[in-house]
């Protein structure tokens, strides 16, 4: 194959093939070491069969991901170790070529947890997928339904740097019992946090394998290749919106518009100094619903359940993986306006 590229990047590559294979540290030097993703893509294609898959994980983000301006290297975790891109791609149908896998590097998330009093409706956007909403029962008999809000600012994800809105509804199968679909709570708040914590421990693995999945009913993304990808690839109705999230010292804002720039959601989310107090309260609740709900210590892999479709099509699943560990903030009345018209 000719050098298109420097041949001392080509060269270095092929005496680090012959010296016994390139190996993470190997590929992890070539990818900081200023290549050009065209020349990372050739060495590729001449010495992917004497990588390991973590090296090749590397190059392919080098070389179909670069690194964007502004975003902080996080691609050296160890999740990004233990999951790493295949070399496998998938082309839409405009022709965007990316990698097989969905990976997120940096960014800032934040996931509004609550609940929802019209139960029926919620149960009627799951109808006949198999799942039914997961619930809480009140002291005075009411049931309302686990409903979540992402809001999600990506700076570097393998996808490129996008933004997107989420509505979940915490779901469980339809032959699930009384106990498995339903909490006890004594009142809204850190009750609404429970149904991300009730799993169990792979004793194996170590990771933490959530009980609930997560149905996501309306999706809002920035680009044409997240919606194309999602719409085409993973199954789940998402449409062009436009998400932001902006952080100002200890105060988080959120605006988000569908495709025709109307707002339906508007935030201003003061982050509290000590979370400790929404601690205690999440220990009481976690034991009125007979649970115990210690948050994932930090490097813990969490897997969630994930499910989607388009209208009433078929029902797609995956899992959804993250070794962040959240940090809980109460949100106060009247800091999150939702239009009803939307």
């Amino acid at each position: 194959m000719p050098a298109l590229y420097p041949i001392s990047i080509l060269d270095r590559a092929a005496s680090l093939a012959r010296s016994g294979g390139l190996g993470n540290s190997d590929a992890i030097a070539l990818v900081l070491s200023g290549a050009p993703p065209e020349a990372l893509e050739q060495v590729l294609l001449q010495w992917h069969e004497c990588m390991s898959p973590q090296a090749l994980s590397k190059l392919i983000q080098g070389a179909f991901v670069p690194l964007p301006a502004g975003a902080r290297n996080q691609r050296f975790e160890p999740l990004f170790d233990r999951h790493p891109l295949s070399g496998r791609t998938y082309t839409t149908r405009d022709g965007v070529v990316v990698p097989d896998e969905i990976q997120y590097y940096d960014g800032q998330m934040v996931h509004l947890y609550g609940e929802c009093t019209a139960v029926d409706a919620v149960a009627g956007e799951l109808a006949g997928s198999g799942y039914r909403p997961l619930t809480f029962t009140h002291p005075d008999g009411r049931r309302t339904a686990a409903v979540q809000v992402w809001a999600n600012n990506l700076r570097d994800t393998s996808l490129r740097p996008y933004d997107s809105m989420f509505i979940v509804v915490m779901a469980v199968p339809e032959a699930a019992s009384g106990s498995e679909s339903s909490l006890t709570v004594a009142s809204a708040g850190a009750a609404s946090v429970l149904p991300m914590l009730r799993g169990n421990i792979d004793g194996a693995s170590g990771r933490y394998h959530n009980a609930a999945g997560l149905y996501f009913v309306r999706l809002y993304d920035s680009t044409r290749l997240a919606v194309d990808l999602g719409r085409e690839r993973m199954g789940t109705d998402k449409r062009p919106g436009q998400v932001g999230v902006h952080r100002n010292g200890a105060m988080v804002s959120l605006d988000m518009r569908d495709g025709a720039r109307r707002k339906f959601l508007d935030a201003h989310l003061p982050l509290d100094a000590d979370a400790s107090d929404v601690r205690a309260h999440l220990s009481r609740a976690a034991a009125l619903a007979g649970m115990t709900a210690p948050l994932p210590t930090r490097g813990t892999e969490q897997v969630f359940p994930a499910l989607a479709r388009i209208g009433t099509g078929p029902l797609h699943q995956w899992n959804w993986h993250t070794d962040v560990t959240p940090e809980l903030h109460w949100v106060k009345p009247g800091a999150v306006r939702l239009d009803p018209a939307s």
